[in-house]
């Protein structure tokens, strides 16, 4: 029983460990998101966040900035972001061509299954109209005459038509009716 213990409570001690490990992570990774950094010179604050914005010992405080450097240097930035602009939305046209190409596999491989499954259910219901073509008039229109009109109908139309003759005139007259007009209209 003791050996669970030790077990239980070095796990909770790693937990513990790894949740405060986490935390001061998270702590940093979000004070530099949030721009604490460039409060470090407050003097509370200072001693957690040590500032980067110190000056820089190669400039003297007197000299006067050169300008017409700065403006260079933030121009050839702002080529550099237009370029990278650029080669994004290149890399965008062709992450949505690539994309309209995968949409159009889908729809073939779908209109594929669809082809598949319906020779399959044809298949299917081409022997179904074997059987009955293959069984005496009487019982074929007694089990027929059970089913919905649309399926007779589809395994009627599959018969030779003196066969499907035959079971229609077996059924009662009724459901002839209703087959027949089904022939009719499709």
């Amino acid at each position: 029983m003791t050996e669970k213990r030790r077990v239980s409570f070095g796990l909770i001690l790693l937990l513990v460990v790894l949740l405060l490990g986490i935390a001061t992570v998270s702590t940093v990774l979000v004070g530099r998101a949030l721009g604490w950094w460039e409060y470090a010179d407050l003097p509370l604050v200072g001693r957690f966040f040590p500032s980067s914005n110190l000056p820089d010992p190669d400039v003297e405080p007197d000299e006067e900035p050169n300008f017409e450097e700065q403006i260079e240097l933030l121009q050839l930035e702002i080529v550099q972001r237009d370029q990278r602009i650029s080669d994004l939305q290149d890399n965008m046209r062709k992450q949505d061509t690539r994309i309209e190409e995968l949409l159009q596999e889908i729809e073939t491989l779908e209109e594929r299954i669809l082809a598949e499954q319906a020779q399959k259910t044809d298949a299917t219901l081409a022997k179904t109209a074997k059987i009955y073509e293959n069984m005496r008039a009487q019982e074929a229109a007694q089990v027929l005459e059970q089913m919905n009109t649309e399926d007779v109908r589809s395994i009627l139309y599959l018969m030779p038509p003196e066969t499907a003759g035959a079971i229609l005139g077996k059924m009662k007259p009724e459901k002839a009716a209703q087959i027949a007009s089904l022939q009719v209209g499709k």
